[in-house]
């Protein structure tokens, strides 16, 4: 079904670029297309050029698709234009955060997330627990950990927190959980860190590989945490990559 609704969308939007070329919006939306059905990188990327050179606002959808390629300081500018042009929009207020995570600056994504916590609450207590605990904020990160379970948060994303926290027992416990109960691999970003620190390199390869073999579109952030990103320039780590469409991204950066 999902198939047949993008085609049908990009069967639209080629139509309407057709008969009118310099029509923004359609770029925004063929970016999106050319990204998540096409896997077409580069050409999602030349699509949000458009759209941004017509006057549409897209710093969310570059952002999005930055983060996905593992550019996480191009996502942080991308979603800083986002949050500035959105203010109001909660959804851009958290994923900001999440970039800022995602490319190390701990201490920046705590502010962001302290912001976020302001107007989406419990929404954001489990990355803002994860920040607290890597800018080395440990009291805090453990006053927030046992709140993760009430608001829902996915079992593999508190086994990040707890493994972060070298809460070992605790951890393993959720991360056995995330195992069973995820069985399509929805939370991939989340539980690899986890992974990595509990059971190690080749546990975490092993997960990403059948990952990448059965659910290729969870892994679009999954080096958003650095336990991750350390596999870069390893020989498993950038045959995932390539297989995903991604090349060079699982290169070490020089």
């Amino acid at each position: 079904m999902a198939s047949r609704n993008y085609a049908r969308s990009k069967e639209l939007l080629d139509s309407a670029l057709e008969i009118d070329s310099m029509y923004g919006p359609a770029w925004g939306s063929l970016a999106f297309v050319r990204f998540r059905w096409e896997r077409d990188f580069a050409g999602a990327l030349e699509a949000y050029e458009r759209a941004v050179a017509l006057g549409v606002e897209s710093g969310w959808g570059r952002g999005y698709l930055y983060a996905s390629l593992g550019r996480w300081d191009d996502a942080v500018n991308a979603y800083a234009d986002a949050a500035e042009e959105n203010p109001l929009s909660r959804s851009i207020q958290l994923q900001f955060g999440f970039v800022l995570y995602g490319s190390g600056r701990y201490a920046e994504a705590v502010e962001q997330m302290e912001l976020v916590r302001e107007i989406r609450g419990s929404d954001a207590y489990w990355l803002l627990a994860l920040s607290y605990a890597k800018a080395g904020r440990r009291e805090d990160a453990l006053a927030l950990a046992p709140l993760l379970d009430d608001v829902d948060e996915g079992p593999g994303q508190i086994a990040y927190v707890f493994a972060v926290l070298d809460s070992t027992r605790t951890a393993r416990e959720y991360l056995e959980q995330a195992l069973q109960l995820d069985p399509d691999m929805t939370h991939v970003s989340e539980t690899a860190p986890a992974i990595a620190i509990l059971d190690g390199r080749d546990a975490l390869l092993s997960y990403l590989e059948d990952a990448a073999r059965d659910f290729p579109q969870a892994l679009d952030w999954v080096d958003c945490g650095e336990e991750v990103r350390q596999l870069r320039g390893d020989d498993r780590y950038i045959a995932v990559m390539n297989e995903l469409g991604f090349r060079g991204r699982g290169e070490l950066v020089r």
